[in-house]
Parts: structure tokens; C-alpha cells; sequence
């Protein structure tokens, strides 16, 4: 038993609990496995439909593209191809070209708290995967779901040609709305990276014009300077070497053309 394997290999009790919870749950998954492959399988077609949206109607209904054809034998046949998983608490849910149904447990799908009869992967239809929502899950509890991939969907679609023309149809109308939002995306991240580089170029424009204005200023100031430098007043400004401060505390005044004439000279 479990309990005597814990204790042949000295498992810590936090373990053990887990171990106990994990073949208890188990149990669920066992009883949906036997229940598609040994009654739904050898069940008569009219019977097996009845028990089939009986038992999965819940679901069912929550695929827009499965609820139109989700009472016929194509739909027992789709169910038993369904897997069943079971996926521990806390865990994070990876494939994205799957359709999952929840029969227990609950998760975080996105910003969507999913519980039982609740599905996601429904653009598994789909083979671009840029048309895909990519939207994380996580397991909050045990989570007992069944999963179809799209290789399995395009099997079973082979023997049922009615049921085929409607899948094609939903891919169809599931590609043009993806693609119209996609474009749409596309466009508007056009239109951003457009205006956050116009707005780059005016702020260079800018700091180009403040350093061009700088240098015309002092290009200004040094052939004024230079102008200025070649008169005789200027030179004689020059001679005396007075600093402001030198000036200030020799207590001069200044005259016409900057001509020094300072207390005592």
C-alpha cells in the first residue's frame, strides 16, 4: 500500500500527505479513461449519444464551434479521443495547441478564473500560431481536464464529411476575425513607433538649434572681441590688468569706453 511504501523509503510526512492527495485524485482520471474507452466504445450509437452529451453537455456548450454538432455521433467519437490529464496544484499549464475542458479543479487562465465545464484552447483550429491568444495558465488546486489536440480533431473530422465542411467553415471565420485584430495591432504599433520617432526628431531639431544658437552667439562675441581688440582704449584696458574685484576694492569707478580710472593713478 502507499502508506507502507512511505514508510519502506522514510518519506517525510509533507511528502506523504501529497503523494496520498495526488492517488486520491487520480482516482477521477482512472474512472473518465474507463468510461471512454470500455462503455462509450462497445455502447449502441444512439445510446452512446445520449450518455455522451448527458455527461458532457457542459462543456460542450462552451465551444462555439462544438455546439452546433455537439449532439451527434461525430461528438461521442471527438469525446473519446479527448486525454485526460491531471495537473497538481500551482502548476503551469504550457501547451498552447490544445482544447482543454475542465471536469474538476480550478485555475487562472489569463485574468479568467476557470472552474468546472469551463474550457480554453479554442483557437486550436488554427495553425498560425500569431493568431493565437498566448495566455498563461496556472492550476490553483488539482485540476482534472481533458485535452484534444489538433491532430486528433482532424482524424476523427476524417469519417464525418458534414462535420468536416463545419470545422472548416469555423476556421475559416475564426481566421478572418484574428486577422483583422492582428492587423489592427499591427497598425497601431505602426502608427506609435511613427510618432515616438517624430517626436525624437523634433527634440534633436531642437537640441541642434540651442547648439547652433550657442555658437553664433559665440562666434558673435569673439569678432566683436576681436573688432573691439584693435582700438587703443581697448589696449589700454588691456595694459592695466585690473580685475573687477581688484577694481572694487580700489574703490575706482568706471568711465566711458571701459577706460579705467582708478583713486590715485
Amino acid at each position: 500500500s502507499v502508506v507502507d511504501m512511505c514508510r519502506e523509503y522514510s518519506m517525510k510526512p509533507d511528502l506523504q500527505r501529497q503523494l496520498q492527495n495526488y492517488l486520491r485524485q487520480s482516482r477521477s482520471v482512472t474512472h473518465s479513461t474507463f468510461m471512454q474507452e470500455h462503455i462509450m466504445t462497445k455502447m449502441n450509437p444512439e445510446l452512446a449519444l445520449q450518455l455522451n452529451y448527458s455527461i458532457n453537455s457542459g462543456w460542450l456548450d462552451n465551444v462555439w464551434w462544438l455546439k452546433p454538432i455537439a449532439r451527434t455521433v461525430f461528438a461521442v467519437r471527438l469525446t473519446i479521443a479527448f486525454e485526460s490529464v491531471l495537473h497538481c496544484p500551482e502548476e503551469r499549464i504550457r501547451h498552447r495547441d490544445r482544447l482543454y475542458a475542465i471536469n474538476r479543479g480550478i485555475c487562472i487562465h489569463g485574468a479568467q478564473v476557470l472552474t468546472k465545464d469551463r474550457v480554453w484552447g479554442e483557437d486550436m483550429l488554427l495553425v498560425q500560431d500569431h493568431l493565437r491568444k498566448m495566455h498563461a495558465t496556472v492550476t490553483i488546486s488539482y485540476v482534472h481536464a481533458t485535452f484534444l489536440t489538433r491532430g486528433a480533431l482532424m482524424r476523427v473530422a476524417e469519417d464525418f464529411p458534414t462535420e468536416q465542411m463545419h470545422l472548416r467553415r469555423a476556421y475559416r471565420k475564426l481566421c478572418v476575425i484574428r486577422g483583422v485584430i492582428h492587423m489592427a495591432k499591427e497598425e497601431k504599433k505602426k502608427l506609435e513607433e511613427e510618432a515616438r520617432g517624430a517626436k525624437l526628431a523634433a527634440a534633436r531639431k531642437s537640441l541642434f538649434s540651442m547648439i547652433r544658437g550657442r555658437d553664433s552667439i559665440a562666434h558673435g562675441s569673439a569678432g566683436f572681441c576681436e573688432r573691439m581688440g584693435t582700438t587703443e582704449t581697448d589696449e589700454r584696458v588691456m595694459s592695466h590688468k585690473v580685475t573687477w574685484m581688484q577694481w572694487k576694492q580700489r574703490g575706482g569707478i568706471g568711465c566711458w569706453s571701459g577706460v579705467w580710472f582708478g583713486k590715485g593713478e
